[in-house]
């Protein structure tokens, strides 16, 4: 007759827990576990910050119970950020060091070391503004890969410097 009709009209409806198959606990006290999966797209960190903010937030409100209590486990967030700063590090001292290792083998000649200088944070630069418009984001990988671009960046910086001086000691004219 086209009315409404509901659940219990049809059918029993009994609402009870489900039998445990797993006990969970934090610190010997039963708990219960939620395990949160970022999509593929997300970033780690921005997803693992708002979660943390959400969850204290919750805290805060003063409408939760006050037995419940949020307990993080795991997060790799802050393991993401402590690998992205360390690759970051060494990929800055490897170019400091490249940089001197060139002023000596080039015997301190301050112009041509200059050269090379220069080209690696230009290379870098380039490559961020690359991925940039691309849409791809910085992750531990392509960090890495930028840290070893580096080395890559040095060795044609020094086979020009070389080709020039060969050129200078020929007698071509550079300029």
């Amino acid at each position: 007759t086209g009315g409404t009709v509901r659940l219990g009209d049809v059918a029993e409806i009994n609402r009870e827990l489900e039998p445990a198959e797993t006990f969970n606990r934090t610190d010997g006290d039963p708990s219960l576990s939620l395990i949160l999966y970022k999509d593929q797209s997300a970033n780690t960190v921005s997803v693992v910050d708002a979660v943390l903010a959400r969850l204290t937030e919750l805290e805060e409100s003063g409408d939760l119970d006050e037995d419940l209590k949020f307990n993080v486990v795991f997060e790799q967030g802050t393991f993401i950020e402590d690998s992205l700063k360390g690759v970051r590090n060494e990929g800055i001292l490897g170019g400091l060091f490249a940089v001197l290792v060139i002023l000596v083998f080039l015997n301190f000649s301050v112009r041509s070391t200059l050269v090379t200088a220069i080209s690696i944070p230009i290379s870098i630069v380039v490559a961020l503004l690359l991925m940039r418009l691309q849409g791809l984001t910085l992750n531990i990988l392509s960090l890495a890969g930028l840290t070893i671009a580096i080395g890559r960046v040095v060795d044609d910086a020094i086979v020009v410097i070389e080709n020039i001086y060969r050129h200078i000691q020929a007698g071509e004219a550079v300029w």
